[in-house]
């Protein structure tokens, strides 16, 4: 590390301590209250009730889940739960120590009830065990040499050969608050994956026996051990790194990694409900490559990551939406695998449970004007290993990843932090540190300072705007080093004198980011300075007032396409100003707005619509004329323009329950428009209208609208308006980016929704990378509880170039009788241009007795084709694309027969053909392999003491680079000297041929001795 770098940490942490004792300076009411001038009566209010929570639980959580009709109300002890789609439904309840009666109750659509009780004793310690353990003393006899690498192995030596596996998984819960879990798995191999997750198309994807699977103690290596009190945990296994907070989010460093994680937060609290101590430490091996795939929202389900040979389990996928003039952070939602989205990890393949949309309503006033245009992207974080699907290298065992992030309060009103992360692997190191204090003065007032630095040989985030068919690189210069530092301020006035929130809401940021700095959740706003305040006051009950002041600036020499793309100008400001007053049965909205946009990125939208530089007044009025009808009057001025002043006329009236009509024409200097819509109120938290708008203006010529939208009420004081339109213009053709969708239930297991969406450049600003297009979306579901579960998607999206692509994923899963199962699946995806293409066809058959359980049998068919992009080159060197065809067929089954004999039997074949491109080179490699393996085992229970075994495996493997043989026997008897302990002896034969390299074959056997025992 150079000096040049120890010394701006130096003037990172003197900048920090210098905002920590600004902190407690102003910290000091005497001080603040003084320099503010406030009434005498200024102090800071005292925490609301319920918002501290130190109360130490100590007890049981309980699961309780089971099935209902779909339209049942079901309570669990007198609270409501929620029934999913398909009748079933989960809760936990938290239990104190003692005995305890559940009562689950079930209403039916007419009143009908039916109640469950379960008597329940919650235990101060719970403990739980599963192992096994097997050993082995092998004495071979082999007439191999090592001719095949991948022959030389330890099984096929001859002479004496000891072997063993132990693995178990436990779990203990301890005075009712110290919770344990541990797993060891010595034959485990590592590098494979961070958490095991059972791939449907590796293995079954039915098993009718309506198993849940858990995912507990994954660990990426051997050993897993977790150990938690209070809100503190230490693991050793795999983790999510989890360094930073909403406090501290330029110091967010988010990987899942292997290695040690420390986490300590007291069980004391401030008046707040803060913990007064939190801090994290982690150690990790750096064994594979991290990734950050950013993709914009195309309408569709389907998308590809940068990379491929993702790690299993690796991935933090969340949904951000972005606002459309700032480009910062409004919402993000973090998804989950199985329950949002499911991952092809060898393809880096996406795909969702829903389309995911370009764009996001922006928050607007009922009486303004609604403003699309919030984009919507997905971001992705992740492991993947070398894109030659090799494994990691030896060497990189010795690179670490480690970071530590500490959090201090001193008192109940301030609190300061501090992080360190660092990152080793090759020329690809990372340094991360900085500092951020929190001040809290109230319920509602926060200030909060980050500072933060980084310096990386290296960084790489990838960002795409048509589903990851190309991307983007956003990258920091080599030896580079950057700042980031960020101000936010809450705060609601109005509780410091006794008038509440609302009474003067202040919010600002300010916010400052080298285009350098390199922490990857922050590279999509490298290079820019942003600044925003806000401020609310209700003045009275009839009088609010609102001023909003933004502006965006992009680095003269930063070349982030992500941040053009966004800002979309090198400077760009907003201010608004509106205020709302009441008078009985009349509301008047006035409002002030200035847009200015220099240096602009988008000259066609400027020259078009001339927004570079505006000044906007209006005056809007709503008169209730009757509890049915209101009247709607509103001009607007253009002060430096008067081409941009427009009149308003307009009305909105109640036809019956639950159905509004409205209407609305303007007029001014540019054109003239014509606005007609009805609306349906369904309840008092949602509705949903449809508007056509006919408008003629210099600039568009004639231009018709039409917008769907709805309106849900999230809370009582606020509501989240969803609107979509459709353009089409005289000069302009079809442009906008919208989305029309629609839900409907026709019964409670039928339900089908649709959606479509257009977009294109010209009408929002220009996006660099993306294209115009249309898709569409439409989706069924039916799902009869123990019976029938179905679903069924079709996509598609049509670009201005002409390019296309259709999606579609039908999936059903069918309980014929009570035993017998059928899944039948069909995926197709094909795109031109682009070379992509997914066909994949699947049926698998599962039966499972209860009552005549003496035969069990699975059975699987897939036929699966895979094109990946070819415009998606190797980043890190290797072969990246292929084109693949495989046929895999797979029988497994058991059957009991009479004396106390047992046949197992299971049968696979698989034929592949794949064509691996190096695109370096400009290389095709045709490849392909066809396998058949076969397993016979015959199990006789000789006595309660003895059993017997013959078993037969048969494997034959044929392809460009491989072509062997291999079958053998194995006879084995066990005496089991306890119920769990059994010690067997037996003789194993092995026969193969390597024709590559000899076409000879070769033998390999011999006698072994096996201690296994199982818990």
């Amino acid at each position: 590390m150079s000096s040049d770098w120890l010394k701006d940490s130096k003037k990172i942490a003197a900048a920090w301590v210098a905002v920590f004792f600004w902190s407690v300076l102003i910290h000091s009411s005497s001080v603040f209250a003084g320099v503010l001038s406030l009434p005498q009566s200024f102090s800071i209010p005292k925490p609301l009730a319920g918002e501290a929570q130190a109360i130490s639980i100590v007890g049981s959580t309980v699961l309780i889940k089971g099935l209902a009709h779909q339209t049942s109300n079901v309570f669990v002890d007198g609270r409501a739960v929620e029934v999913n789609p398909d009748g079933s439904f989960e809760t936990e309840v938290i239990l104190s120590l003692g005995e305890h009666e559940i009562t689950v109750a079930c209403v039916d659509p007419e009143g009908g009830i039916k109640e469950y009780h379960k008597k329940i004793t919650a235990k101060e310690n719970h403990f739980f065990l599963a192992g096994l353990a097997d050993g082995t003393l092998n004495l071979n006899r082999s007439t191999t040499q090592p001719f095949n690498a991948r022959r030389d192995s330890k099984a096929l030596r001859e002479g004496f050969r000891p072997d063993g596996k132990l693995s178990y998984y436990a779990a203990a819960k301890l005075q009712g608050k110290y919770l344990f879990k541990s797993a060891l798995d010595t034959d485990k191999g590592t590098q494979d994956r961070l958490f095991t997750y059972i791939d449907p198309d590796k293995y079954f994807p039915i098993y009718g026996d309506n198993s849940t699977v858990v995912y507990d103690v994954n660990s990426q290596g051997k050993f897993y051990g977790l150990f938690e009190w209070d809100k503190s945990g230490a693991v050793f296994g795999n983790f999510q790194t989890q360094i930073g907070d909403e406090d501290s989010q330029l110091l967010n460093y988010n990987r899942t990694l292997y290695g040690g994680k420390l986490h300590v937060e007291t069980p004391k609290r401030t008046v707040y409900g803060d913990p007064v101590h939190k801090s994290t430490f982690f150690v990790a091996e750096g064994n594979q490559h991290k990734g950050h795939s950013e993709l914009l929202g195309t309408g569709d389900s389907l998308y590809y990551l940068r990379h491929r040979n993702i790690l299993e389990g690796s991935e933090q996928v969340r949904i951000e939406v972005r606002d459309k003039r700032s480009g910062m952070v409004i919402q993000t939602t973090p998804l989950a695998h199985g329950v949002d989205y499911e991952m092809k990890y060898d393809e880096g393949r996406i795909t969702f449970r829903k389309p995911v949309s370009t764009v996001a309503a922006s928050d607007t006033d009922a009486t303004a004007s609604i403003l699309e245009g919030n984009l919507v992207f997905i971001v992705a974080n992740y492991e993947f290993k070398d894109q030659n699907a090799f494994p990691i290298s030896l060497e990189d065992l010795d690179h670490k990843t480690g970071g530590v992030r500490i959090s201090q309060h001193v008192g109940d009103h301030l609190r300061g932090g501090v992080t360190y992360v660092q990152e080793e692997k090759d020329d690809k190191n990372l340094h991360l540190i900085g500092g951020d204090t929190t001040v809290k003065l109230g319920n509602f007032t926060k200030v909060n300072a980050q500072l933060a630095r980084t310096r990386a040989e290296t960084s790489k985030s990838f960002i795409s705007y048509n589903g990851g068919f190309d991307y983007t690189r956003l990258e920091v210069e080599n030896a580079s080093e950057g700042t980031a530092m960020k101000v936010d301020v809450n705060s609601s006035l109005g509780e410091y004198i006794g008038k509440g929130k609302g009474f003067l809401d202040v919010a600002g940021y300010w916010q400052r980011i080298d285009k350098d700095f390199a922490a990857t959740d922050s590279m999509f706003e490298a290079g820019t300075r942003k600044f925003g305040l806000n401020l609310a006051h209700e003045a009275s009950p009839v009088d609010q007032f609102s001023l909003l002041y933004e502006q965006s600036e992009i680095e003269k020499s930063s070349a982030n396409r992500a941040v053009e793309n966004q800002i979309q100008a090198h400077r760009i400001q907003h201010v608004n100003t509106q205020w709302r007053h009441r008078r009985k049965n009349i509301l008047f909205t006035t409002e002030y707005a200035v847009q200015r946009k220099r240096a602009s990125l988008s000259p066609v939208i400027d020259a078009g619509e001339g927004i570079a530089n505006r000044h906007l007044l209006a005056e809007r009025v709503a008169y209730e004329l009757s509890p049915q009808t209101t009247l709607l009057g509103g001009q607007q001025i253009g002060l430096n323009d008067l081409n941009n002043s427009f009149t308003t006329l307009g009305f909105r009236h109640r036809l019956s329950e639950p159905f509004f009509v409205n209407g609305e024409v303007g007029a001014g200097p540019l054109g003239n428009s014509v606005v007609a819509g009805i609306e349906q109120v369904k309840d008092k938290n949602h509705s949903s209208y449809t508007t056509y708008t006919r408008t003629h203006t210099r600039t568009d010529g004639k231009t018709s609208i039409m917008s769907f939208g709805s309106n849900s009420q999230v809370s009582d004081k606020a509501t989240v308006r969803r609107e979509r339109q459709f353009v089409t213009s005289d000069r302009r053709g079809s442009f906008q980016s919208n989305l029309a969708g629609i839900q409907h239930k026709i019964t409670p297991e039928l339900g089908w929704d649709a959606t479509y969406q257009r977009r294109d450049e010209t009408a929002d600003p220009v996006i660099s990378g993306s294209a115009a297009r249309d898709a569409f979306s439409g989706t069924a579901t039916f799902n009869q509880p123990d019976k029938v579960k179905a679903y069924s998607k079709l996509e598609y999206r049509l670009n201005s170039d002409d390019v296309w692509q259709v999606f579609s994923d039908t999936q059903s899963e069918f309980k014929l009788t009570q035993d017998f199962f059928l899944y039948t699946e069909y995926e197709y995806s094909k795109s031109q241009e682009e070379l992509t293409r997914i066909d994949k066809k699947q049926v698998a058959v599962a039966y499972r007795p209860v009552d005549f359980d003496w035969f069990n049998g699975l059975f699987k068919y897939m036929r699966f084709t895979d094109w990946r992009p070819q415009n998606l080159g190797s980043a890190e060197g290797g072969f990246l694309e292929t084109q693949s065809t495989s046929d895999v067929f797979a029988t497994e089954f058991a059957l009991d027969l009479p004396h106390n004999f047992q046949y197992v039997n299971k049968f696979a074949l698989q034929d592949e053909d794949i064509l691996a491109i190096d695109p370096t080179a400009s290389v095709k490699t045709p490849e392909d392999l066809q396998a058949i393996l076969l397993v016979n085992r015959l199990n006789y229970h000789i006595t309660d003491r003895f059993d017997a075994a013959l078993e037969y495996r048969w494997l034959r493997q044929e392809g460009s680079d491989v072509e062997d043989r291999e079958h053998g026997a194995l006879i084995e008897l066990t005496y089991y000297i306890l119920k769990y302990i059994g010690i067997g002896a037996g003789f194993n034969f092995t026969n193969f041929s390597d024709q590559l390299a000899n076409e000879d074959t070769m033998r390999a056997g011999g006698f072994f001795l096996r201690l296994q025992g199982k818990y």
